[in-house]
């Protein structure tokens, strides 16, 4: 039997992707045939219905690969798992199927697929912090907002968030504050939601669930049964990702339309950008919470993987040095969370080296950090201003270029002796600012060198200008003119604003860290230590530094040139 391990995340994703077009009634009804509480012979009836659904579904979509999500529709199957709940709401293979498909369920929601449309398309049209007109504040106008994409938003296993959407959405907008917005009002509800069904699951220790054949498209196949362990796997990916959710929304990452001003004010240091959120001090927290339910999960679902009696070989996860886990993996999985656990209910010391590669031992409290989350994370470096430069916004496509210059230009130079000289030079430049130069000459001529540079000043107020110099020839002693070759090429290409941050200090001795324990996170860390183990020295530190935008990107990618 071939190796089952990547059938649980195929499972999960699969699902999250027929699932997007489906929807759910709340009435009780839900379009099949009624049901009445606490009847658990009806509630047998509706999952062995749901599981013959699903199975069917699941042999299509594997072996037909629907182009489009909404081509396969799995209401029924839904709604039939939760009649079985609303028959008997401890059911745990009605609420295994439940929470398995609630939060992707979601993805089917108008409101859901408009949201995602939106973000999708107004990311991918690129316009981000674009200078308009020659000074900040410009407003943000996008040209790709509305348009249709293929962009797929995957958030993370086990939900899969899908693109290709056409539809806008009135109520959400653009900006990471929306989606901050949606995340509280949409996502972190149905997880939770879909966490309480797992977790009635975990009720039954004797729950199976079996993946027949047909779900995995090829009836040849084995049936491989998933149980608690499965289960426990599953509620340490949803804890973890309403974990990463609740941190996301515990501070403001809105950035306004992103234009110049927006990003001034964004980023200066007493903004609320970067700082906690009304109730992030309570997100913070339940994500502290959630991580320890992860790491108890992963805990409970060891000693149950452990304590299993029944034949292990249909099994989806077991112990199996051949196809499985080895008893040795479970130690080390046992020894790191040990270690996390401590951090996460107290603080832990691990070994780590430092920038000389000589070992340390680094104290780590997750609890602090998370129980008393720092108020503003720009506070966590010296007192600094900010301004704005600008940067080119990407390189232009090749079929964007225009070739302005293709001639040979006269130029007198002199040389020693007699023999074969050649002198070229190649450049890109952005705004007459170089970003790239590569050349090389048999003899030097300062000549050479001034009309290359008259070249580049010629097209320096062009947003971006491809210049190549060059000339061979054999020649005698003395003065000669040669004929040089001239080739330009110049694009329109847009400017991002960037942020330029100036030390209030005047020297890198006098830059100390405001909070090296990073808000408890290390305890007891000093300005000193931070630097040392980072290898830190006060040659490192300049009075400004800018931060730099490039490419085509979703969010915006920050790094220091």
């Amino acid at each position: 039997m071939k190796s089952k391990w990547w059938l649980l995340t195929a499972l999960l994703l699969a699902l999250s992707l027929v699932l997007v077009g489906c929807g759910s009634d709340d009435d009780d009804d839900n379009g099949t045939n009624p049901v009445e509480p606490n009847d658990k012979e009806a509630a047998d009836l509706k999952v062995d219905e749901a599981n013959d659904m699903l199975a069917d579904i699941m042999f299509d979509l594997v072996n037909n690969n629907p182009e489009h999500p909404s081509d396969v529709n799995m209401t029924e199957a839904y709604e039939l798992y939760e009649d079985a709940v609303l028959a008997d709401a401890d059911h745990a293979v009605g609420n295994f199927g439940m929470g398995m498909l609630e939060v992707v369920m979601l993805t089917g929601d108008d409101e859901t697929l408009d949201f995602f449309d939106t973000m999708s398309d107004y990311f991918e049209g690129d316009a981000w912090f674009l200078e308009e007109d020659g000074g900040p504040g410009a407003a943000f106008a996008n040209p790709g907002a509305l348009g249709k994409s293929s962009v797929s938003m995957p958030l993370t296993a086990p939900v899969a968030m899908m693109g290709n959407m056409t539809r806008f959405n009135a109520e959400y907008g653009y900006q990471i504050g929306d989606m901050q917005q949606f995340v509280r009002d949409m996502l972190i509800p149905k997880i939770q939601q879909a966490i309480g069904h797992l977790e009635i699951v975990l009720l039954d220790e004797t729950f199976t669930f079996v993946v027949t054949p047909e779900m995995q498209g090829d009836p040849g196949e084995d049936a491989v049964e998933l149980d608690l362990t499965e289960v426990y796997a599953v509620l340490v990916a949803m804890n973890s990702l309403e974990a990463l959710l609740q941190q996301f929304v515990a501070y403001d990452w809105d950035m306004g339309q992103y234009s110049g001003d927006d990003m001034l004010d964004a980023f200066t240091q007493t903004s609320s950008f970067g700082a906690l959120t009304a109730d992030g001090a309570d997100r913070m927290k339940k994500a502290l919470g959630c991580w320890v339910a992860a790491g108890e999960s992963i805990s409970d679902g060891l000693a149950f993987l452990e304590g299993e009696t029944d034949p292990q070989q249909d099994d989806l996860i077991r112990i199996d040095p051949y196809d499985g886990i080895t008893e040795a993996e479970v130690d080390s999985v046992r020894h790191y969370l040990t270690q996390i656990m401590a951090a996460m209910t107290g603080s832990t010391t691990i070994e780590i080296v430092d920038s000389d590669n000589q070992p340390y031992e680094l104290e780590v409290s997750l609890y602090n950090y998370f129980n008393s989350p720092v108020q503003n994370l720009k506070a966590l470096v010296p007192e600094y201003t900010v301004s704005l430069d600008l940067d080119p916004a990407g390189w232009p496509m090749w079929d964007d270029m225009t070739e302005v210059v293709n001639e040979y230009r006269t130029v007198t130079i002199t040389v020693p002796a007699a023999d074969y000289y050649s002198w070229y030079r190649y450049g890109v430049y952005f705004r007459g600012d170089s970003e790239y130069e590569y050349g090389s000459y048999t003899v030097f001529s300062q000549v050479m060198e001034d009309f290359y540079t008259g070249i580049v000043a010629e097209y320096a107020d062009y947003d971006y200008a491809d210049i190549y110099v060059s000339f061979g020839q054999t020649l005698t002693a003395g003065q000669h003119d040669v004929e040089v070759w001239v080739n330009v090429y110049t694009a329109d290409v847009p400017y991002r604003y960037v942020p330029v941050f100036t030390w209030e200090v005047d020297s890198g001795e006098d830059w100390i860290l405001p909070n090296p324990t990073v808000g408890g996170l290390f305890p007891g860390m000093t300005d000193a230590e931070i630097k040392d183990l980072l290898g830190w020295t006060p040659d490192d530190w300049s009075k400004s530094e800018t931060w730099h935008i490039w490419g085509n990107w979703y969010f915006p990618i920050l790094w220091e040139l």
